[in-house]
């Protein structure tokens, strides 16, 4: 799951600097991708739920600020959701993963 959290954030970096780009079509095929994604992601956590401290409702507010910014065809809100809302929830996330990967088994 750090393995795939790790390429994850790399491709919200690419779109972010697609949209920055004013490559648009690109970026808002990739905005599909990065839901689904996310979909994922919390589909696995709640798989981990037990082993991984991560509480998914830290993506609420991020979430409702990308519905809104999706709806309004606002690509610079957009952006800025995932480039500053979004990553770092994801690498905190990422990091909680990895310390329970990198700790002895019980």
């Amino acid at each position: 799951m750090v393995g795939f959290l790790g390429e994850f954030e790399g491709g919200i970096r690419h779109t972010v600097s697609l949209f920055q780009e004013g490559s648009i079509e690109q970026a808002r095929q990739n905005t599909v991708q990065v839901i689904d994604g996310l979909g994922w992601i919390m589909e696995g956590i709640a798989v981990l739920q037990d082993m991984v401290d991560i509480d998914v409702t830290q993506l609420s507010a991020t979430l409702e600020q990308l519905q809104i910014s999706l709806e309004n065809d606002d690509d610079v809100m957009t952006s800025d959701v995932f480039e500053h809302e979004l990553l770092p929830v994801l690498s905190t996330w990422k990091q909680r993963m990895a310390d329970v990967d990198a700790s002895p088994a019980s």
